[in-house]
């Protein structure tokens, strides 16, 4: 009774609720508790609820001790303590690799000491530990330094199995996964318009936005936000929606008006009401359907809506100017043409950022004299010499009481476009740049045939990116994000759109160099996914899934081999009893042989002592087992006859002689099996 009532204290004590401590308060707590696994277990809780975290977190506890203490059962304390190591690997931002080591060493030590019999002599006993000590801080250093020091053969093993993982993702598994897993349901990615609350994985979908018909890839904007609030991004004024005449001319005031352009028909899917355009748009036009068009337009973030979207009006042209923009023309370029206000509403920066943020972003740029400079120096390190790796699966939630861009950067360094494009403005903006946050689409994918080609977006190309300001040019993209390349900046476009895809496995794990790209096609490579609201670009052969798979692997691997030795050692007699059952029942050995591997076999199971005669020890085993004391005095004159007295030592068994072994291989296991 003493338990039960500690730990509804400690219940109260972290949830009080409105009543008081009593029955009403049992009954309306434990209401809670279950309505919150029946969201758990039904796929409706994206986060594990403190409640039911500190809930599953006591019953482990309690579940340990009572194994423990009760049932001296100490594999499976060590059991339950790796359960709870992996809750927090699953549902905090907590690591556990460096804990998995310390409860490896000390569990097989417990385990260890509990098989050692209480009758052993101290020296002994304090032996006995120190050997097992060892063994225990040897097998533990063990993995930790193979799991350190065998990249290459993890890299060989991840390359192997990824056209199993790329299967297992044709076949919808990990969407299986995600759908029914504990952790709740994984979003999708997608073009979104509340992007309050950015982070957690996403899931691929493929669903159709547009086809561009295009020769060149660009990246298609929608929509900026300008107000960090540590969590996410929103408008800081509320937008205000106007009726955009057609043929619409007003995205790019700094734009200029002279030059070459190009025209590029874009074909929405049906349900697709917002209107993508590329950097360099002078015009936007329906055409013979301007009449029927209705076109909103929202100057503060620069979307564009198409009110009633039908299915005969799908299709609308976009001119823009061929050229791409020159960032070697930006050297000198800062931004003193921006107001007092424009400039306090692109610098904006959430009141408790951590500073250790700004820190990092005077650290990056210490050696950088001009705007242009400093903007590079932080892409590159987002991009490839920070240690970040890109994942649509691994990215963490948030814990509440964390900033997004400071848990990014310091703690997961794992993450999607919306976190390497929102640190990238954050960083910037604590140097006084004004940045902001844009979403959209990436390329998509090249279509190409006898008739025509085109770039075949998809809701796994939704993408979010920053721009900078400069004066005399506008606003800026760049790209943050690894894997990437902004094909609308001149540097970029000679790559002709690297930023589609993650080539292969081993690309997303991008901590040490960016990985490569290039242009997609429908042959040879996949789509890159992400989600703008919470966006982020995967390929399909993302290689998170089989970082993922590699170390579930390992560990089960680890756990596996661990379960084993453990239960071969406690059934290690029945084991030293099979091969010898196995030789009896062939009946391909002399008797002398099977008489002689039977006698060490019971040997094993009780000393023989130096004086004692075959006669002697076997009556000493018709006391322990003195139901089959007939069987052992006949195998003794068995064996004494076979040994002294046979002419043919090489002879086999007879029918007689080969069932009077087995029987007394029965009375073994029967032994073994009482002790």
């Amino acid at each position: 009774m003493t338990q039960p009532l500690t730990i509804s204290l400690v219940f109260y004590r972290y949830f009080p609720a409105e009543e008081k401590f009593g029955l009403q308060w049992i009954r309306h707590f434990y209401t809670q508790l279950k309505s919150l696994f029946g969201q758990l277990t039904g796929s409706e809780l994206s986060q594990l609820n403190q409640i039911l975290a500190l809930a599953l977190i006591v019953s482990l506890i309690v579940l340990a001790c009572y194994t423990l203490l009760n049932q001296f059962q100490p594999l499976w304390s060590v059991f339950v303590c790796l359960g709870y190591l992996l809750i927090l690997q699953t549902f905090t931002p907590t690591v556990i690799t460096t804990l998995l080591m310390p409860v490896l060493f000390w569990g097989l030590i417990l385990i260890g000491a509990a098989r050692i019999p209480t009758d052993e002599k101290r020296s002994s006993l304090l032996i006995t530990l120190a050997v097992i000590g060892l063994v225990s801080f040897g097998l533990s250093r063990l993995s930790q330094w193979s799991t350190a020091n065998f990249s290459s053969q993890q890299e060989w093993a991840q390359r192997q199995t990824s056209s199993y993982k790329n299967k297992l993702q044709e076949k919808g598994f990990f969407d299986w996964i995600d759908r029914y897993s504990p952790r709740g349901a994984v979003a999708q990615m997608g073009y979104g318009t509340n992007d309050q609350v950015l982070g957690g994985p996403l899931r691929q979908n493929f669903d159709l936005v547009f086809k561009a018909y295009t020769d060149h890839p660009h990246y298609w904007r929608i929509a900026s936000k300008d107000e960090h609030t540590g969590k996410g991004w929103q408008s800081s004024q509320r937008p205000a929606t106007l009726e955009a005449s057609l043929p619409f001319t007003g995205l790019f005031p700094h734009l200029e008006t002279q030059g070459e352009t190009t025209e590029i028909p874009i074909e929405l899917a049906p349900s697709f009401a917002y209107l993508p355009y590329t950097y360099g748009t002078k015009e936007m036009d329906f055409q013979e359907q301007n009449a029927q068009a209705e076109v909103t337009f929202q100057p503060e973030t620069e979307q564009l809506t198409l009110v009633k979207p039908r299915e005969n009006l799908n299709h609308y042209l976009l001119k823009t100017l061929a050229a791409p923009l020159d960032l070697d023309s930006l050297d000198a370029s800062s931004s003193e043409d921006l107001s007092a206000d424009e400039l306090a509403q692109y610098t904006q920066l959430p009141k408790d950022l951590p500073q250790r943020v700004q820190e990092l972003a005077l650290q990056l740029t210490s050696n950088d004299t001009t705007q242009v400079d400093k903007v590079l120096s932080l892409e590159a390190y987002l991009k490839k010499d920070g240690g970040f790796r890109y994942s649509l699966r691994d990215t963490p939630f948030v814990p509440e009481n964390q900033d997004y861009v400071d848990h990014f950067l310091f703690h997961s360094k794992v993450g999607y476009c919306d976190n390497f494009s929102t640190a990238f403005v954050v960083l910037a903006r604590t140097l006084d740049i004004p940045t902001r946050w844009v979403k959209g689409f990436s390329p998509g994918e090249k279509v190409s045939n006898s008739t025509e080609q085109y770039y075949q977006v998809t809701n796994a190309n939704a993408h979010s990116w920053p721009e900078v300001y400069f004066s005399g040019v506008g606003w800026v993209p760049f790209e943050p994000t690894p894997s990437f390349a902004q094909p609308d900046l001149s540097e970029a476009a000679e790559n002709d759109g690297a930023d589609e895809t993650v080539e292969d496995e081993e690309s997303a794990d991008l901590s040490s160099e960016e990985a490569p790209a290039s242009d997609t096609s429908v042959d040879n490579q996949p789509n890159q996914e992400e989600r703008s609201s919470t966006t982020d670009p995967s390929s399909e052969k993302s290689d998170s899934t089989n970082n993922r798979l590699f170390s579930v692997f390992r560990y089960g691997l680890f756990f596996l081999l661990l379960i084993a030795g453990y239960f071969s050692y406690l059934k290690r007699r029945q084991i030293q009893i099979w091969p010898v059952r196995r030789s009896v029942q062939k009946n391909q050995l002399s008797l002398v042989k099977q008489c002689l591997q039977l006698i060490r076999l019971y040997e094993r199971q009780k000393k023989r002592l130096p004086y004692q005669t075959l006669q002697q020890y076997f009556e000493e085993w018709t006391t322990t087992m003195p139901q089959c004391r007939q069987s052992i005095l006949a195998f003794v004159d068995m064996a004494q006859e076979a040994f002294y007295r046979q002419e043919n030592p090489t002879a086999l068994p007879s029918d007689e002689q080969q069932q009077l072994l087995e029987k007394m291989l029965k009375c073994l296991e029967t032994y073994v099996a009482d002790a």
